[in-house]
């Protein structure tokens, strides 16, 4: 009997951190498998589509965007497959980089200024051509910050479906740091918001975050003088930053060099040193992770069936 309840205890144990919330199955990454990827990879989306970027050059999503004169970049993509970036436009005589909104084969423009992160209700965060920083949605405008602003020379660069912002913004030596702002409210329309500093790595100077997922989990890069001055690719929770070099071998090549986008499931995209791009995914899986809770599942409702209080 104590073995079947030790059993289904554990199984219970199990189960709570595989089919829990899934903060908790987000933060059991035992180790990652890198693939490398060609281009410049910017975003992911819970489905796991990737968007890509080629420096300054046209890139695949040709007609959408409209214009041969014009040039795109893909910041964000959410499970919907709207996209958001900014295009190098020609207007007049002078060269501009307009924000823009793209959905179903449509671009809108956005004006002068650069779109970063977009989340599942098609919400737009990015930097105005004034170097305010802004929240957009389609039919219902632009916003801004209100209280809780990092600061006027802030930089917005993702947004999850929990209205949860991430960027840089200056520190009093000049160097940037990272914010995570979160709204006050559950109205959209409300600029009310609150602000934490993601703290700083060890011999770091400088934290970038690109984007986080709907679990809290930040991905970016930092570098410091005590590093060598170079970027070192991060995973951040809950206050802690791992370098993503250190879940690989010592002598691992391909090394990451920026980690721009994270979805729920924890797969993070970014870019290498030396050129391209890499997706990096959580061994085991989640999809591993709950087959294995449901099989502990199953064997515990056996154990149960088979259980018998002996009388008296």
């Amino acid at each position: 009997m104590k073995r079947s309840r030790i059993l289904c205890i554990g199984v219970v144990l199990v189960v709570s951190i595989c089919l829990g919330q899934r903060t908790s199955l987000a933060a059991l990454p035992q180790g990652y498998k890198i693939e490398v990827l060609g281009g410049q990879a910017t975003a992911i989306n819970n489905r796991g589509d990737i968007a890509f970027s080629p420096d300054r050059a046209i890139n695949n999503l040709g007609q959408t965007v409209g214009r041969v004169d014009e040039q795109t970049i893909q910041t964000g993509i959410n499970d919907t497959g709207q996209v958001c970036g900014y295009r190098v436009v020609l207007d007049g005589t002078n060269w501009n980089e307009h924000s823009f909104f793209w959905e179903g084969g449509v671009a809108t423009d956005l004006g002068v200024g650069d779109a970063y992160g977009i989340n599942n209700s098609g919400q737009v965060v990015g930097l105005a051509g004034s170097g305010a920083m802004f929240r957009w949605q389609k039919g219902r405008g632009f916003l801004g910050f209100g209280q809780g602003l990092p600061g006027a020379d802030g930089l917005p660069r993702a947004i999850n479906d929990l209205g949860q912002v991430v960027g840089e913004c200056p520190s009093a030596l000049g160097f940037g740091r990272g914010f995570l702002w979160t709204n006050s409210t559950d109205d959209w329309h409300t600029d009310m918001g609150q602000i934490i500093d993601l703290g700083m790595p060890f011999g770091a100077d400088e934290v970038d975050p690109r984007d986080i997922n709907n679990v809290g989990q930040v991905v970016g890069e930092y570098r410091g003088q005590q590093l060598g001055g170079s970027w070192h690719a991060f995973l951040w929770e809950n206050g802690t930053f791992v370098d993503l070099q250190s879940y690989l071998p010592l002598d691992s090549d391909p090394q990451p060099y920026r980690a721009m986008g994270i979805n729920d499931s924890g797969q993070i995209v970014g870019v290498l040193y030396g050129g391209g791009s890499f997706i990096m995914t959580p061994t085991p899986e989640p999809a591993t992770l709950s087959l294995l809770a449901l099989g502990a599942v199953a064997l515990c409702r056996r154990r149960i069936v088979g259980f018998r209080v002996p009388a008296g």
